[in-house]
């Protein structure tokens, strides 16, 4: 098991930080890191922090997900969801993210079972209301998260879940039905050997996104519910 902030750098030295990279202007958008500029995305800002405070002898790369987790004992999928949100979340809103999140995670909690509740309070709020035909699978996913797939199984319901997004012609209904199926296989992924966190990250970020572009004209009020969703779930670990 894996602990927040378990590895050298307290919880507040990070807020600290995070907060120091905002005042000061350095997070962008689009770029890990620009040493030219001194500015870089969420994660890139992060792995300078982390480089910085713990001296680390091989630095992680700018662009080392797993490596920034690693460090701050955060779960992958944390880290990616924490990077694509960055990228999406409207301008106005991008250089407080950071910030809100490193606030949001406690200290010496295990993260890993928030994955299940974010994913299914995306799939409920905000996906089934304009799933359309493909409801059934949503619901269906929803039920195996909150019950962790007692009466279910992952493959079998995202093999369901890619069979309706076959079948749909409907944006919103195809994206419905992605999404679902996305967050099936990330279930299993993540109830698998550690070897196959990155890919149940991947699947994490990718429902998130989905689940975005679902909502057409409103996407980026979607981005910015997904984000809130993340950082209620997060701090309830308290």
């Amino acid at each position: 098991m894996t602990t927040t902030y378990a590895n050298g750098i307290s919880r507040d030295e990070f807020i600290g930080e995070c907060q120091a990279h905002r005042a000061a202007d350095h997070y962008m958008a689009g770029h890990y890191w620009r040493p030219d500029l001194q500015r870089g995305c969420a994660v890139g800002c992060a792995v300078q922090t982390v480089n910085q405070r713990l001296n680390l002898s091989a630095p992680i790369d700018s662009g080392d997900h797993a490596g920034l987790a690693r460090a701050l004992g955060w779960p992958v999928w944390l880290v990616h969801l924490q990077d694509v949100l960055f990228e999406q979340l409207p301008v106005d809103q991008r250089a407080d993210w950071p910030v809100n999140l490193a606030i949001a995670v406690p200290e010496n909690v295990d993260l890993e079972p928030v994955l299940s509740r974010i994913t299914a309070r995306i799939l409920r709020e905000m996906v089934l209301p304009i799933a359309g035909t493909s409801a059934d699978v949503v619901e269906r996913v929803v039920s195996g998260l909150q019950t962790n797939w007692v009466n279910d199984d992952p493959d079998a319901a995202a093999d369901a879940a890619a069979h309706a997004a076959k079948a749909s012609w409907a944006k919103a209904t195809w994206a419905a039905a992605r999404a679902a199926e996305l967050a099936a296989r990330a279930a299993r992924a993540a109830a698998r050997a550690a070897a196959r966190a990155a890919a149940a990250a991947e699947w994490a970020a990718l429902t998130a996104e989905l689940a975005a572009r679902a909502a057409d004209a409103e996407e980026a009020t979607a981005w910015t519910t997904t984000a809130a969703i993340v950082l209620e779930e997060v701090a309830r670990c308290r």
